[in-house]
């Protein structure tokens, strides 16, 4: 809770969360954080879907009324009388669903949206990107959020050239059609985070630089676990987030030895 504050105090005002197991205790803790100084921040969190009785996690029909319970749940932890953007969760969730699937959800999203529980709706995606141009190009959604950084992957896959081309699609129809698009995975979940060796300690404000040359993004989602991390990273972008030669090729050489870790060969590219 203090890193959260430390956050606020320092500048930070959107923050991501999500009741999903993936994040722990991370959606109570904010809403702890920053009870006070609600209406100062913007709160993003998810909805997600998941049938663990089946080996795929997929299912047949999407529960009738269980995106409102989940919102209600969203609500109790946060301990707020309203959700900013409330989004279908990526994985669990949209991976796992069919476009249509991911209408019905919105559906009920909207009604939550005119009840005054949630502002914004909107969905993730980690690397079906073909299903996110799907949904985009409905005119349904006020917001996406993206995988998008200077490493080709998404939450567990690298980006084959043909799943890269999908998202920059995503990018241009999303912005043509004014939505709001948030980037994550910014540092390759992680991949480019320095390490804290201080030959790479520029790499994450190499890797921030690389996506805010990109106009059409209008937020980045980052993970952050120390304050040394809040502070180097508000410093980034407070500063000149001009896209160097040298951000280049830091990028370049840290990203071709990433690629060539076993463990990173391992992952199926999509």
């Amino acid at each position: 809770m203090k890193l959260v504050r430390h956050a606020y105090d320092s500048g930070i005002r959107y923050f991501d969360t999500s009741i999903s197991f993936t994040y722990s205790d991370s959606q109570a803790i904010i809403g702890k954080a920053v009870q006070d100084v609600r209406d100062n921040v913007f709160i993003t969190t998810k909805v997600d879907f998941w049938d663990i009785s089946k080996p795929d996690g997929r299912f047949t029909k999407v529960p009738r009324g269980e995106a409102i319970r989940q919102v209600e749940m969203n609500l109790k932890e946060l301990e707020s009388d309203y959700i900013d953007a409330i989004l279908i969760h990526g994985t669990p969730g949209v991976e796992q669903m069919t476009v249509e699937q991911c209408m019905e959800v919105h559906g009920e999203l909207v009604k939550a949206r005119d009840k005054g529980l949630v502002r914004f709706v909107g969905f993730s995606a980690h690397h079906y990107f073909d299903k996110a141009l799907a949904l985009i190009s409905t005119n349904e959604f006020d917001l996406c959020m993206l995988a998008y950084g200077y490493l080709p992957r998404g939450n567990s896959r690298l980006f084959s050239p043909r799943t890269t081309e999908l998202r920059n699609a995503c990018l241009a129809k999303a912005d043509d059609l004014q939505m709001g698009i948030v980037a994550m995975k910014v540092l390759g979940a992680g991949m480019l985070g320095g390490s804290g060796k201080k030959e790479l300690e520029g790499l994450p404000s190499a890797a921030i630089r690389y996506v805010l040359q990109d106009e059409r993004v209008h937020m980045l989602t980052i993970g952050m676990r120390t304050p040394v991390e809040v502070e180097a990273n508000i410093k980034t972008l407070v500063g000149d987030t001009n896209y160097t030669n040298e951000d280049r090729a830091l990028l370049a050489s840290v990203s071709a030895a990433v690629l060539s870790d076993e463990n990173v060969k391992k992952m199926s590219v999509e």
